[in-house]
């Protein structure tokens, strides 16, 4: 059975963290069921501390102990931000959104942190709202569509169908949450909420959005679970080399017989059997002859760094991670003194590719991160992430089973990839952060440099007719106005404090936004 020892502060504090009420729910469409919380710790039973990825389901298998999704950036005064839950010791993440600019909690809105939706009910919802005897679910009547705006709170949230373009949700009407496959989980969550007891890092102003996902299918879907993340930056901080990095502790069955890979090609992490046979772990059943592979792959996103996990203590040992660095911040170099961005990144079935096959490393207990990243991240700024967790597993091949596995898991992967960008990337994008399409900045808008010293050329496309331009500072102070809108370049010189400043355009036909950075 697997024992969990935390070096850190956090694990003092364990038991007061797990005193603390959270709210967990499995999302269980499909082959897979995968326990959600909403305290930032997914796939695992955190009071027991057991492993809660089962698949194929009903079999008590499971191949993830852990997953999370890890938050990280350095302010203009060279001081890290850092929220990253691992196993809810400690937490670093509580439900709920928090206002614009303040970042403060407040009082939670809803009466629930979690919302739990199927396909099926939104298709009765619609044809049968009105008529004597439909009872409402209770999660599509109360889905999280509008925050508190007395708060401070955005008004707009978790994305809706507005049946009669109202901008209001109103269900009674015929109005519906926007979801992705056949069942999903819907939470939000911020790092806001006190003290970051688990990693120990300074909060940062940020309000999360997860979708899990399943689609109930006859091919490798089946054995997958999406998940869609939403980061908003609600404060004022911004934050240079932030990284989002996703956590995962695999556990293939047994734990002590895994290897671990990653693909940047296919922007995966994995792990998979050692050797063609996984034991039983006490009680706990193995996969046996027949070793599955499981990876994590960003859909949208370039991963940028992918490193094994060991020895995390302090927050800054943790962003050194997320940044493909060692505990001292010095890159991770392979044999012959290259810097590496990726660990183990060659296919194990190849005898010349760089794996922990071919390195020949005893197998063990592993833990790996997936880093994207954004150069600069301020007020708010806001990443839209898509991951998929997908499963293989080979049963017909005689010889090294578990390397059959990986080469299907890469087969899959490309099937996952294609799938998305046909028919899940534009899902539930008409509606974000409470600006609708209108707010959104116009892709011919062209805004140079961008950091700057304080002096911005500003490029209008001919097209537009504009009303109005002005710049304000992150707490509504206006900064600079345009009055000649006769041109389509401005040269604007921001004599201001270092910071993240809102360009407003507004036209005959709609509203612009942009943020500019001076540093």
């Amino acid at each position: 059975m697997k024992i969990l020892l935390v070096l850190s502060t956090s694990f003092i504090l364990s038991n007061i963290a797990f005193s603390q009420i959270y709210v967990e729910d499995s999302i269980e469409k499909n082959n897979v069921s995968a326990l959600i919380t909403d305290k930032g710790v997914f796939f695992q039973d955190i009071l027991n501390s057991l492993a809660r990825y089962e698949i194929p389901k009903g079999t008590g298998l499971t191949s993830i102990f852990s997953s999370a999704f890890w938050f990280g950036g350095i302010d203009i005064n060279n001081q890290l931000h850092l929220a990253a839950p691992r196993y809810g010791f400690g937490t670093d993440l509580w439900p709920g959104p928090i206002s614009i600019g303040a970042a403060v909690p407040g009082v939670n809105p809803f009466a629930q942190t979690m919302w739990h939706v199927s396909k099926d009910e939104i298709v009765n919802h619609i044809a049968n709202v009105g008529q004597v005897g439909y009872t409402m679910p209770s999660d599509i009547q109360f889905w999280p569509a509008h925050g508190d705006t007395t708060q401070g709170q955005s008004y707009y949230l978790a994305p809706f169908v507005d049946v009669n373009q109202n901008g209001i949700y109103d269900p009674a009407n015929g109005d519906h949450p926007c979801i992705k496959g056949d069942d999903a989980i819907y939470t939000i969550l911020n790092d806001k909420g006190g003290l970051h007891t688990e990693s120990g890092g300074e909060p940062i102003g940020l309000e999360l959005h997860f979708m899990f996902y399943q689609i109930e299918s006859n091919d490798d879907l089946n054995n997958t679970t999406f998940i869609d993340l939403l980061v908003v930056n609600r404060g004022t901080i911004l934050l240079s080399d932030f990284y989002v990095s996703t956590y995962e502790d695999f556990d293939v069955g047994y734990y002590l017989d895994d290897y671990i890979g990653s693909d940047s090609t296919r922007n995966m992490i994995f792990s998979y059997n050692a050797d063609s046979y996984d034991e039983d772990d006490g009680g706990r059943p193995g996969y046996h002859d027949y070793p599955p592979a499981i990876g994590i792959m960003c859909l949208n996103d370039t991963m940028r760094k992918a490193m094994y996990l060991s020895g995390v203590n302090t927050p800054m040992d943790i962003y050194n991670i997320m940044k493909g660095c060692d505990g001292t911040g010095n890159p991770f170099q392979d044999s012959t003194g290259a810097i590496i961005s990726y660990f183990c990144p060659g296919d194990p079935n190849d005898s010349l590719a760089v794996s922990e096959v071919t390195i020949n490393n005893p197998p063990n207990d592993r833990r790996m991160i997936m880093s994207v990243k954004r150069d600069y991240f301020g007020f708010q700024d806001t990443m839209k992430l898509s991951y998929a967790v997908i499963f293989s597993q080979d049963s017909t091949a005689s010889v090294d089973p578990n390397l059959a596995s990986v080469t299907k898991l890469y087969q899959n992967a490309d099937f996952t990839q294609n799938y998305y960008d046909t028919y899940l990337a534009n899902e539930c994008e008409y509606m974000v952060l409470g600006l609708k399409e209108e707010d959104i900045t116009d892709p011919e808008l062209k805004i140079y440099p961008n950091p700057s010293k304080g002096w911005v050329t500003i490029e209008l496309p001919e097209r537009l007719d504009v009303n109005e331009m002005v710049i304000h500072d992150v707490f509504g102070r206006e900064v600079y106005r345009e009055t000649d809108y006769n041109q389509n370049k401005h040269f604007v010189n921001i004599d201001e404090a270092p910071g993240v400043y809102i360009l407003k355009i507004v036209t005959s036909t709609g509203q612009f936004t942009e943020r500019i950075v001076i540093e």
